[in-house]
Order: structure tokens, then C-alpha cells, then sequence
């Protein structure tokens, strides 16, 4: 495989000029030389371009090996600041900072589209993130994302107290963030391993932000969040409606479907084991739903604060009940939380085991255990239901509560990985 390497100091390995375009990089690694940091190793487009003319486009990044320095790593595999930007069927690994965030893949000052598909994301900081920056050029969001079949992951060598540990305390954060970002979808995923650290342990982080106040146009809309699977976390996907201390849009149109969340657990990985986190303290979020996800987390399943959030759905899910089950803050559990933070909410045919059932809106099903779910296997990892359970084809829509288990990656179908 042909090599590209810097120094220290040598700025990014590979570089687009501005309005660089039409280039495909295939079969190469980058990578810093022994012993030295290199920030960024692929920069297409610099991030302070003012206008989109400026912009590099049409480039792909293809079956590639980019990595930082197994000592000390390097801030950030690739930038996507342009048009039409791809990386597909890649390796990248080592991206690890202490003391800053590091990315795999990161963009923020680019329209769009992009490609994340078929590759390898190992990173300390958010595997990848968009946003995070604010845009150089005025109103752009980056938009048409499209995040398919890779696998984000963390190794446990990172987490102090893990007896692989190594030594250094990387800044660890989540493995998958928005900041900003319209028409995004994200589907047939594996992310494994975040732990209580930098932040607290969510997995996904779908987070409006003006990260520096000069982007008041940051929002997240038409987000598609299906057929991943998400496991060894100490929580699931936390939502933040509004930018707090910032001006900013608010959150609209997220989709969170099909979705198997194993091992979410805040005892073992740390933080709050909670599955889904909707925050807000200004205007609330618009037209999220949530359906037929099947999870296993020892927190609450659902946890709310601050504003309520206007066209909510949450349907054909299946989980335990976990410590609090449907929780909002200050009100506490089942329908003052429902009342409070999802007014007018659909809330229906949910499989909450072990929750009260006199505490919950009606519809929704309460089995005492999860032996009682009737999965295939729950032991072996095979979480489809079996022909017998009660919940099979029970679904508002005539499916199966929980996930449709054969739409996800391979490693659900064969047990746990």
C-alpha cells in the first residue's frame, strides 16, 4: 500500500486547494511519521472558506488506511468542508487527544452531500461530528449526510480502570455528534464502547449548537436514526432541542426506528443508563418519534427536562423499565412526566417491563419480567420474538413490538458479538 506521511508540524498530509475537485485517493495510507502529531491528516477545504466557489468538491477518500501515531495519536483523520465529499470501505484509527477533542471524521463548514459508508471510525473524542465549529460562510448547515454501515468504535485499552488500559487518559466523549445538520441518515450502524468520561456516556449525541455564537441558522432537522445497533454505553441518544447559552433554530423532524440498544448500563460503563435523553430550556423540540426500538439499559427509558416538546411519538418500543422508567425532572415518573414534557403525546403499545402499570398512559403493555417478552433466545442474543410471545405482530401497525431484528447489521443475527 503506498504511504503518505508528514512530521510534526507539517500541517495536513493531503490538503485541497481551494475549489480542488474530481479527485478519488484510493488504497493509500496517511499517516504521521514515528513518534509525531500530525492535527489533521486528510483537510478538504480548510474550514474558513467564506464562500461555497471556494469550496473543494467531488472528492472520495477510498479503501483507505489513515491513522494516527499508536503513541500519540493525532487530532483528526478527515475534514469535510466542501461539496460532495466522500469517504467509503476505509480504516481510520488512533484519533486520540488528551486534554482535546479528536475526530475520525469532522465537518462544519460544508454544504454537502456526504458519505460516510462501509469504513472502520475509531476516535477519542466524537468518532465523528458535524458541527462543532461555526461555518465561515453565512446559513450553511451541512446537509445530506448520508451514514451507513460502519462501525464506530472505542477500544476498552482507553478507559482507565479497564485492565487493558494503557496509560493515557484520552479526552473521550461519544461516538457519534450533531451540532448542525439537515437531511441526515443514519442506518446500519454498529457503535460499541463509550463510558463515562469527558462527558457522561451517551452514545449519540444529537445536540443544537451555535458552538461560538456566530451561527444563529444551527439547527437539526430531518435526522434518520434506523437499523443501528448501539451497545456497551453508559447511555443511548441524548437530545438537545435549542442551543442554551447560544441563539440558535430548534430541533425538528427526528426519526429514531428499528434500533437495538444492548448493554446500555450506567453500573458498568458509568453516567445515568439512561436510553433517550430530550432536553431543552427554551422552545422544545418539534415531531420527534421514537418506534419500535428494542433495548436493554438499567436507567430510565426515557428522561425529560426544561420545555415540553410539541408532536411527540412514542410508540412499539420494548425495554425494561429500568430505574425510573418514563421519568421528567421534577415531576417524576410515568404520565406527570408524559404530561409535563409531551403534551398531546402518542404513547402507545410500548412494552415496559416491569413498570407499574397504573402509572402509565393506557395501551401500553407491562410484563414482569423479561422472560415474559418471549424472545427467541434472550440468553444468546437472539432478540426476535418468538412465535408464541404475546407481543408478536402486536404493534399499532400489525409488525412486532421492538425492532424488526433481521433489518440489522449482521453481528444481531448471530448472536452477541
Amino acid at each position: 500500500m503506498p504511504k503518505l506521511v508528514a512530521g510534526t508540524g507539517a500541517g495536513a498530509v493531503i490538503q485541497a486547494a481551494p475549489g480542488a475537485h474530481h479527485f478519488r485517493f484510493i488504497g493509500i495510507e496517511v499517516r504521521p511519521e514515528s513518534g509525531a502529531f500530525v492535527y489533521t491528516l486528510m483537510e478538504l477545504g480548510s474550514g474558513k472558506e467564506t464562500s461555497e466557489a471556494m469550496l473543494p468538491h467531488d472528492i472520495i477518500v477510498d479503501r483507505c488506511y489513515l491513522h494516527g501515531d499508536p503513541g500519540r495519536g493525532s487530532r483528526r483523520g478527515v475534514a469535510l468542508n466542501g461539496r460532495s465529499l466522500a469517504v467509503v470501505d476505509s480504516y481510520l484509527a488512533d484519533f486520540k487527544e488528551a486534554g482535546a477533542d479528536s475526530q475520525a471524521i469532522m465537518g462544519w463548514n460544508g454544504p454537502g452531500p456526504f458519505k460516510i459508508v462501509n469504513n472502520y471510525l475509531e476516535a477519542a473524542g466524537e468518532n465523528v461530528m458535524f458541527g462543532g465549529a461555526d461555518p465561515a460562510i453565512r446559513d450553511l448547515v451541512p446537509s445530506d449526510i448520508d451514514i451507513r454501515d460502519n462501525h464506530f468504535f472505542k477500544p476498552l485499552s482507553w478507559r482507565k480502570g479497564d485492565p487493558s488500559y494503557t496509560g493515557t487518559e484520552w479526552s473521550v466523549k461519544n461516538l457519534l455528534e450533531l451540532k448542525t445538520a439537515r437531511r441526515v441518515l443514519m442506518q446500519g450502524n454498529v457503535l460499541e464502547n463509550i463510558w463515562l468520561a469527558d462527558q457522561d456516556g451517551f452514545a449519540v449525541q444529537l445536540t443544537v449548537r451555535n458552538q461560538y455564537g456566530r451561527a444563529p441558522w444551527s439547527t437539526i432537522e430531518d435526522v434518520t436514526f434506523i437499523h443501528n445497533i448501539v451497545r456497551h454505553t453508559g447511555s443511548g441518544i441524548s437530545i438537545l432541542g435549542t442551543d442554551d447559552p447560544n441563539p440558535s433554530q430548534s430541533m425538528k423532524r427526528v426519526l429514531i426506528r428499528d434500533n437495538l440498544f444492548e448493554d446500555v448500563s450506567g453500573a458498568r460503563w458509568g453516567g445515568h443508563g439512561r436510553l433517550f435523553q430530550i432536553l431543552d430550556y427554551r422552545v422544545g423540540t418539534t415531531d420527534v418519534v421514537i418506534e419500535h426500538n428494542t433495548a436493554f439499559q438499567d436507567g430510565p427509558a426515557l428522561y425529560a427536562e426544561g420545555k415540553p416538546h410539541a408532536g411527540f411519538v412514542f410508540r412499539n418500543n420494548l425495554s425494561p423499565k429500568g430505574s425510573y422508567g418514563i421519568f421528567g425532572g421534577g415531576v417524576g415518573e410515568g404520565l406527570a412526566a408524559v404530561r409535563t414534557y409531551f403534551p398531546g403525546a402518542v404513547f402507545l403499545k410500548n412494552v415496559m417491563v416491569g413498570a407499574t402499570p397504573s402509572l402509565y398512559p393506557p395501551n401500553n403493555l407491562f410484563p414482569a419480567s423479561l422472560d415474559k417478552v418471549g424472545f427467541v433466545d434472550l440468553a444468546g442474543g437472539n432478540y426476535r420474538l418468538a412465535a408464541s410471545s404475546p407481543y408478536k405482530k402486536a404493534g399499532t401497525d400489525g409488525r412486532d413490538i421492538g425492532a424488526d431484528i433481521d433489518a440489522l447489521p449482521a453481528p444481531a443475527t448471530s448472536g452477541r458479538r
